[in-house]
């Protein structure tokens, strides 16, 4: 099995069940990996589904920066 990741690793699944995307996200969702995550659920809503989950049940760590609006980007 792999060894334990980085601390700003973070990797998210995207699956579709029925007419919902559900992302699975395992890590550390900061400033360093927010960008992707915002990618990601964007890229998940551009399916067209009913609803988009975000699973966020084995997220070590949390920072506003991953609570940004997904299209927004500091400039």
């Amino acid at each position: 099995m792999a060894s334990q990741s980085p601390a700003n690793s973070c990797t998210i699944k995207q699956q579709r069940i029925g007419e919902i995307e559900v992302l699975s996200v395992v890590g550390v969702v900061d400033m360093i990996t927010a960008p992707r995550f915002g990618e990601a659920i964007a890229t998940a809503a551009k399916e067209s589904p009913q609803g988009v989950i975000v699973d966020l049940g084995a997220v070590d760590f949390l920072a506003s920066a991953g609570m940004g609006h997904p299209g927004s980007r500091a400039g």
